[in-house]
């Protein structure tokens, strides 16, 4: 999800300045003369005469103010950001200047100092709708979504017909989950500029979140047409493919070779030589993400960082967001170099990479939100892998391994990846925790009399396959109820849209139960409150899985036949929970029906889950980092008669 354009530099105006009158200032010939070039777009004329007007008027804003706007056109950022403030200095109050320079230090990622400059330009322009439009699109980037759209909505009660300002809103509505709203102002800046690919991707996202599949496919393809570069928007069409049952394998393979394909084209120059020593006593390992955050690569990523032998590895961060948090910090403490890649073009993160002469690079999004796949197909790593944020095939060819176990990817399925498959003992990933004191509690179905089951997983995956077996199982339990929680539960226009959704599957107003996400501890506490998980399909559970076990809830999971459908299962057989596997549907129903059935089982099983989840794979980090730094060095080994 990206923000929307509105950054370019404010048309030039004629500002009466008034100077003293031993000061040299330019005619209105020569000024009119330079405007027009500038509003033509001939920067490289407009150059030449500003150095000239600064030369013969070194005095006189104007010159320097039009040197500033061209060399931020030429993205020479930081000797258009001096031209601007002597630009300023000379002349505080000019709005359009002030609005340049805040735009140029967004540009620099210098985020507070754009605001202050915005606000300044606004002082002295109340009306003045594209500050607002900038002011609100750097809220957004430092994070602050709520402010950001109530300067959104300034700017819109301005200028009512620019496409953008309706975009940039959608997009922070997103961020809020006010999908329906997001909708709505996305819409309207597709009927305002129906080729505007940008909301056409983030309308498909919403739609896809939503579980309208076909409707967000339609949107996303819409992207595609307009604009063949899209390349995020055939990384979100690969994602819809995940969460479909019937979605032909060879479809989701040929999508992806597709899209690796487009990357590669972009990547007109990759690397074929890296400056790495053939036989190095520690291995330079990079990662890049947009999750180091408290997010589930975050809550996966932690505890194997932290039990990494730093005498064999030297690790790299690459991360792709400018905002950070407490898992951040923590995350950053485990990483010998941390830089940030956000902003920067394919070519020049690649670049950056590959001047750092890693070993091997892994990508840990794949085509889930702020990845940078199309980097790896520059090839700036030697060995490049991807891992844990995303289960599927990238589909890029410049990406050797792919990381999984034997549960998750059996060896017949492995020619569904264009990566080669690097297996790791008992489970792909090991998760970290929770880093809070909440304890489990009984069974709750002894006290209430009556099974309740839980679904914590987000609206996309709940396909309707999965609704049309889970009513099959309340209705023979009359009784039982089913607790949904989920970010877009939020909203109460998708709340009610999922509610209507229910009742057509022929769901029972009295055995549903509907809550919007939490903070994460009380999200772990309505735990309390589940006797087991039914788990989602064609698109398992990951981490809600792992904390589920973590507060003694099990989860039952049907096995499918892709390693998103089967990751469920691959959790609960690193846990020690096989029967908690259902290989079939007839067979995921018999078990929900037994599990319920047995509430002596499901009590005892609860009581002592956590401890056994905890001495398992799943959470045994320093087990875990053994092993995978064992796969690193046997990927190297692998590799590196072909590297010299």
């Amino acid at each position: 999800m990206t923000l929307g354009r509105g950054v370019q530099p404010r048309p030039i105006r004629l500002l009466i300045v008034k100077l003293p009158m031993k000061n040299k200032q330019p005619s209105e010939v020569e000024i009119n003369q330079i405007v027009g070039l500038f509003n033509r777009g001939d920067n490289d004329n407009v150059k030449k005469q500003a150095q000239k007007l600064i030369k013969f008027y070194p005095k006189h804003p104007f010159g320097w103010k039009v040197l500033g706007a061209v060399l931020a056109n030429l993205n020479q950022l930081e000797a258009a950001l001096e031209a601007q403030l002597t630009s300023i200095k000379l002349s505080p109050q000019d709005v359009d200047a002030l609005y340049n320079l805040g735009n140029t230090y967004r540009r620099l990622y210098r985020y507070e100092e754009a605001v202050k400059h915005y606000l300044t330009a606004l002082k002295y322009n109340p009306k003045f709708a594209l500050a607002y439009n900038n002011l609100a699109l750097t809220l957004h980037d430092l994070g602050h979504f709520t402010q950001a759209v109530e300067h959104f909505r300034i700017a819109l009660q301005m200028v009512q017909t620019n496409p953008e300002i309706y975009y940039n809103l959608g997009v922070s509505l997103q961020e809020l989950g006010q999908l329906e709203e997001a909708i709505k102002h996305y819409k309207q800046a597709i009927q305002l500029d129906q080729r505007h690919d940008q909301a056409y991707n983030n309308l498909g996202n919403i739609l896809k979140e939503l579980g309208q599949l076909k409707n967000a496919e339609t949107c996303l393809r819409n992207a595609i047409a307009l604009n063949q570069n899209r390349i995020d928007a055939q990384s979100n069409l690969l994602f819809i493919y995940d969460h479909t049952l019937n979605a032909c394998l060879n479809t989701r393979l040929s999508e992806a070779k597709r899209y690796g394909e487009r990357v590669s084209e972009k990547a007109w120059l990759p690397y074929q030589e890296w400056s790495v020593d053939a036989t190095p006593s520690r291995l330079k390992i990079g990662f890049v993400s947009g999750d180091f955050k408290d997010h589930p690569v975050g809550f996966f990523l932690e505890n194997t960082l932290a039990q990494l032998d730093t005498q064999q590895f030297e690790l790299f961060a690459y991360t792709n967001v400018t905002q950070s948090d407490a898992v951040t910090e923590r995350l950053k403490g485990f990483f010998s170099h941390w830089h940030s890649i956000f902003g920067l073009s394919d070519e020049v993160a690649a670049n950056l990479i590959h001047q750092h002469s890693l070993h091997i690079l892994i990508d840990l999004s794949g085509h889930t939100g702020h990845n940078r796949l199309p980097l790896f197909a520059w090839n700036p790593a030697p060995i490049q892998a991807t891992w844990l944020g995303y289960w599927a095939t990238t589909g890029v060819q410049q990406i050797d391994y792919i990381f999984a176990d034997k549960v998750g990817v059996p060896e017949s399925h492995q020619g569904q990846f264009t990566e080669t498959v690097k297996y790791l003992p008992n489970t792909r990933f090991c998760f970290s925790a929770p880093l809070f004191t909440i304890p489990v509690e009984p069974l709750p179905a002894l006290s209430k009399g009556y099974l309740t089951f839980g679904c914590f997983q987000n609206l996309s995956k709940i396909s309707d396959e999965a609704l049309t077996v889970w009513k099959t199982i309340l209705t023979q339990l009359p009784d039982a109820k089913i607790r949904f929680q989920c970010k877009q539960l939020r909203d109460k226009t998708m709340m009610s849209y999922f509610y209507q959704r229910l009742l057509t599957f022929g769901f029972k107003t009295e055995q549903i139960s509907l809550h919007s996400a939490t903070n994460r501890d009380a999200y772990l506490i309505a735990h309390h409150s589940i006797d087991f998980i039914l788990d989602t399909f064609p698109y398992t559970g990951g981490t809600t899985t792992c904390e589920a076990l973590w507060m003694g809830v099990p989860t039952l999971t049907l096995a499918g036949d892709t390693l998103l459908a089967r990751q469920g299962a691959s959790l609960l057989a690193s846990a020690g929970l096989n029967e908690w596997i259902a290989n079939d549907i007839t067979v995921y129903q018999q078990k929900a029906l037994s599990f319920a059935s047995d509430l002596h089982y499901l009590s005892a099983l609860r009581s002592q889950l956590r401890e056994q989840v905890l001495r398992s794979p799943l959470f045994d980090a320093k087990t875990f980092a053994h092993h995978f730094g064992r796969a690193l060095w046997e990927m190297w080994e692998e590799k590196k008669t072909v590297i010299y």
